[in-house]
């Protein structure tokens, strides 16, 4: 069984991230440091998949990739492969996702995580948690485990929708979803 955690990233300058999350030139790297804290050698994730939109240079953070020391600490746990996997810039992190899901089919789970949220820092082994939940809700594995969806729809869809795009998806659903159809959305 592997997984595929996939962080949809943007190192761009925001001012209405700031006004939420001060530190938020930070965030790739708290991620990074939870998850180094969070998993042992029982882990299922056997690569994570850094995606990294195109920037104006100027306008970036300078420290938002300084990641060594907790790349380091991760590969030192488990096998993990850490990549980091240059992108378009899609302004969506759903975008970012189907590019890695297309680049890298090869996984049993993907876990998709925006570089702002992360792992609680108590959950250990917080992947098989998350893979028991998605095996009790989703026996067939078909299915989307995510944060929240919004039942009466959103941003103009007027069905049920992943509100939210953290989420647990099993390698069953990308094939029924037959994501190619959908590259459009990455151009």
């Amino acid at each position: 069984m592997s997984i595929n955690y996939i962080i949809a990233t943007y190192s761009g300058i925001s001012k209405r991230r700031e006004k939420h999350e001060p530190d938020c030139y930070l965030c790739l790297q708290k991620q990074l440091k939870y998850i180094s804290e969070t998993i042992t050698k029982n882990t299922k994730i056997k690569q994570i998949t850094i995606m990294k939109p195109d920037t104006l240079k100027s306008r970036v953070y300078s420290e938002y990739c300084n990641i060594d020391k907790y790349k380091q600490k991760i590969e030192s746990i488990s096998d993990i492969k850490i990549i980091i996997h240059k992108c378009k810039n899609y302004k969506c992190s759903y975008n970012q996702y189907i590019e890695c899901f297309l680049k890298y089919p090869n996984f049993d789970y993907y876990i998709t995580m925006e570089d702002d949220y992360c792992p609680h820092p108590t959950a250990i082994d917080f992947d098989l948690t998350l893979l028991k939940y998605y095996n009790d809700i989703f026996p067939e594995n078909i299915g989307l485990l995510c944060t929240w969806v919004n039942p009466s729809g959103f941003r103009g869809i007027k069905q049920q929708h992943a509100a939210i795009s953290n989420s647990i998806i099993s390698k069953d659903t990308l094939d029924k979803i037959n994501l190619n159809k959908y590259t459009c959305l990455l151009y």
